[in-house]
């Protein structure tokens, strides 16, 4: 897909604050109901709005690494937790139960998802509409609102950049798990202190540009809140409470241990995917628009 499918959605016309809603309500979901049916909604609802808005080669090459961490996790968490009632082997001393296995698989799909719906926040959300979120009335938190949507694709970039530096200086993975932390650790301590170097420079930045020198900002753009907005806005809020108290339904009737529970067929699994997958038809809908 060309750059400019990728920068236009449903939500351009809108008010900045409707998606802001819709997308802090996802975020929330995806990261507080640990059930598998729900964390399996958001993933694939995030994953879907991705390859709309931003194209396959990008969603897949996330994916190049976003399944191996998933998996990484799915690993060493039994490792750590040695819970369950379901046994399946020994390493050393460590017993594996197949309840950790499915929590860690759980969780890193969870992380996956999440950073999938930061990276679509950034393309329906640039950087200029969250400055205008508020008109200029509170810059400290739209200005943390924007570095915080902005922080993990670009980390996500960065670590790539980093990666392939050090595989051309053949600094590469070896073989062995020690061999692999060590890898995984050194890149970190990279990645970390270029992002602490680029916020030296950003705040010198900031600062020579007067930043909190007391004077009141100005917005390039007034986006005024109009009554659409609203009514959007009130049904968004309407459709996150009920899939939170649906979560709540769904988490408390689910657990990992002692042993798994038995998922079954449910109804309140519908309305929450239809809010998972709400961008994506959007889309489409709006792309059978243009088409015609």
């Amino acid at each position: 897909m060309s750059t400019d499918n990728e920068q236009h959605t449903a939500f351009d016309t809108s008010h900045t604050f409707v998606p802001a809603l819709y997308f802090i309500g996802i975020i929330a979901l995806t990261m507080m109901a640990m059930q598998p049916v729900l964390i399996a909604l958001s993933f694939f609802g995030a994953l879907a709005f991705s390859f709309l808005a931003r194209g396959a080669e990008k969603t897949l090459r996330g994916l190049v690494w976003q399944v191996p961490t998933i998996l990484l996790l799915t690993l060493v968490n039994p490792l750590l937790s040695a819970a369950g009632s379901t046994y399946l082997m020994n390493i050393g001393p460590i017993m594996i139960y197949s309840e950790a296995l499915l929590y860690g698989f759980c969780a890193g799909l969870t992380l996956a998802a999440t950073i999938v719906w930061f990276e679509n926040v950034a393309v329906v959300i640039s950087s200029d509409r969250i400055l205008t979120l508020f008109n200029g009335k509170a810059p400290t938190v739209v200005l943390a609102i924007s570095m915080t949507i902005r922080l993990v694709p670009m980390l996500v970039r960065r670590g790539k950049e980093v990666a392939d530096v050090r595989k051309v200086a053949g600094i590469d993975k070896n073989e062995g798990l020690k061999a692999r932390i060590s890898y995984a650790a050194e890149q970190v301590g990279t990645l970390v202190g270029w992002s602490l170097a680029d916020s030296i420079e950003t705040a010198d930045s900031m600062r020579a540009r007067g930043w909190g020198s007391g004077i009141a900002r100005s917005c390039w753009k007034d986006q005024p809140f109009g009554i659409k907005d609203g009514l959007t806005s009130f049904v968004i809020a309407g459709f996150l409470l009920l899939c939170s108290f649906l979560a709540w339904v769904a988490c408390s009737q689910f657990s990992f241990y002692p042993r798994v529970s038995t998922l079954i067929v449910w109804w309140g699994y519908f309305p929450y995917g239809m809010y998972m997958f709400i961008p994506t038809v959007l889309a489409c809908l709006e792309r059978i628009t243009w088409s015609k």
